[in-house]
């Protein structure tokens, strides 16, 4: 009996708990989740001219705190802005929790505005 305490104890000792989140990745319309990002969750928009390309997925390093930031690039002669937003909850690259946080930044400086 002493034994297989022992045994017990040892295997769950040696289970590393690891955290990981569950992001999407792809792109609009072709989007799966995947429920083993180390890192921090990350989505793409890439603006040229007219033309808007947008790609969800994990992030190659881990940001501490949930931002969007604006990047400008050229290809072919063209003027790119790319926005690379990084967050760290399940799921929180989607469309609408990222566009809702943006809304959520308009209306305060709108009252910070009024008052």
């Amino acid at each position: 009996m002493m034994k297989s305490a022992i045994v017990a104890v040892l295997i769950f000792s040696s289970v590393c708990l690891v955290h990981s989140l569950q992001c999407y990745e792809g792109a609009p319309g072709n989007t799966q989740v995947n429920p083993s990002c180390q890192t921090s969750c990350e989505k793409n928009i890439d603006k040229t001219g007219d033309e808007e390309a947008v790609m969800y997925g994990c992030s190659e390093e881990k940001h501490d705190e949930d931002e969007c930031k604006d990047i400008e690039e050229t290809a072919d002669l063209n003027p790119v802005v790319r926005t690379e937003c990084f967050c760290n909850s399940d799921l929180c690259n989607s469309t609408a929790t990222i566009s809702s946080s943006m809304f959520l930044l308009f209306v305060a400086l709108l009252m910070k505005m009024a008052f």
